[in-house]
């Protein structure tokens, strides 16, 4: 049977869902992850251990074989497996014979515990007898991952606040429009105007348009201009437009020149220098220090400071593979925004 993402998650909650999911069209890491938590916070029977695997770099058979027998680190209770385009008419190999018999178990025997079959194929391929067989199961729920109504986005964007911050309906459109049918990107758009916001029960419309930006070319040197003259949403704004095309590793290493020097003429000693000996010293051009001690009567020594220690902390993060590229910037411009 084939249901929205929002129905089957709303059959897990009531009714403790199926035993089979197949999850197709699913570039969003996020739909996956959400119908997995789902099913393991509605599992009783203690402590649920989901078990991912991935298509083809683990064996079908292995992966599929420990929703019967359990994994090596306990009794599985889900199994995940992803990236499984065998299933969908984009797959352009054959099926192997061995491939088609791990599939004929979740058909001869209802597996005890959960299976996610995951897909980025926006078609499952129905010409295929072991497709049909298991899309024909009273326990299997087909979920196409790439097709959401507009009431369910908005019922999705409800469940992901559960705070007392609420969005006014016209608010809600602009959001969805902006993001379209990517539930990764809506997801995180949610993130940042939940932590933008912080115990307020309501956001401008001016506030939602800085977070929630449209595409747009921008200069990264504008960027970090609007950054250090304390505009920090706008610089959001033009951020997102241009970030696609920017290395992450280089606009921080922008962001952090712009910190010393600004810091430099702040400097009680090195403060003092003409601007072409300060120029020199630190290797820019001397309109550039002019234009930092602009910036530093709004940016004192200590936040300079703090902001290229942040900035350390965060490339760690994200090098150590703690934090995404995307996470780490989004809470280096939220923290400013909040503060503004």
């Amino acid at each position: 049977m084939e249901v929205s993402l929002v129905r089957a998650l709303q059959e897990v909650r009531n009714k403790g869902g199926a035993r089979l999911y197949v999850l197709y069209g699913c570039a969003d890491a996020f739909a996956i992850r959400w119908l997995e938590n789902e099913l393991a916070a509605n599992i009783a029977s203690g402590e649920s251990l989901i078990v991912r695997r991935h298509y083809p770099e683990d064996r079908l058979a292995d992966a599929l074989g420990e929703a019967f027998t359990g994994s090596l680190f306990g009794d599985a209770q889900i199994v995940s497996v992803r990236d499984i385009e065998c299933l969908t008419t984009t797959f352009k190999g054959k099926m192997t014979d061995e491939e088609t018999r791990a599939l004929q178990w979740l058909v001869d025997e209802m597996p005890a515990h959960p299976v996610i079959l995951c897909c980025k194929g926006e078609k499952l391929d129905e010409r295929k007898k072991i497709v049909k067989a298991l899309l024909g199961l009273a326990y299997t729920r087909a979920i196409p991952g790439h097709k959401h109504s507009p009431e369910d986005l908005r019922s999705i964007v409800r469940d992901q606040m559960k705070t007392k911050l609420k969005l006014t309906k016209s608010q809600e459109e602009y959001l969805l429009a902006q993001v379209g049918s990517s539930l990764d990107r809506l997801t995180g758009e949610m993130q940042k105007i939940l932590t933008f916001a912080g115990e307020r029960s309501a956001i401008t419309d001016t506030e939602l348009q800085g977070l929630v930006a449209h595409d747009e070319q921008s200069d990264v040197f504008a960027v970090i201009r609007l950054i250090m003259t304390g505009k920090a949403a706008q610089a959001y704004e033009l951020y997102r437009a241009q970030s696609a095309s920017e290395s992450v590793f280089g606009f921080m290493a922008l962001l952090s020149r712009q910190y010393r020097l600004i810091a430099q003429v702040q400097d009680p000693v090195n403060g003092q220098l003409p601007d072409a000996k300060l120029a020199s010293l630190c290797g820019a051009h001397p309109f550039a220090v002019k234009v930092a001690r602009d910036q530093a009567r709004g940016l004192p020594l200590v936040e300079c400071m703090n902001s290229l220690v942040e900035l350390a902390d965060l490339e760690f993060s994200i090098k150590s593979g703690q934090m995404s590229e995307q996470t780490a910037m989004d809470m280096f411009f939220l923290r400013r925004m909040r503060g503004a």
